[in-house]
């Protein structure tokens, strides 16, 4: 029977996908909400209610969704990010091992040329 070392894998996704929080900037104001892989039972059971672009952008940015729209956001814009966001943390190589983000990518680039 295989062990399989959870705290190993989770930190592994997490370093791939960028992290268990989801960061980016609009209208100059930088915003971030909990990774969907990383988001505690509670959060996605909030899910449940939601109905709306509306009702999710609120959900997913909490007291920051005014700040949000105030900077010229809108609910979809969270929509085609959490697609993006995705996207991203499916993707994997040719062995089916999780890709690494940008963000991770360029630490080890970094760390190779300190070698």
């Amino acid at each position: 029977m295989s062990t399989y070392d959870l705290d190993a894998m989770v930190s592994q996704r997490a370093e791939a996908v960028g992290g268990e929080r989801v960061e980016f900037t609009y209208g100059g104001e930088t915003f971030s909400f909990p990774h969907p892989l990383f988001a505690d039972d509670e959060f996605k059971d909030g899910l449940a209610d939601v109905q709306t672009d509306m009702e999710m952008a609120e959900h997913y940015l909490g007291d920051q969704y005014d700040k949000f729209i105030e900077v010229g956001g809108k609910s979809g814009f969270i929509g085609i990010l959490l697609q993006k966001v995705q996207e991203d943390a499916t993707d994997v190589d040719e062995k089916g091992n999780p890709t690494l983000s940008r963000r991770s990518s360029n630490r080890a680039q970094r760390r190779q040329k300190r070698r």
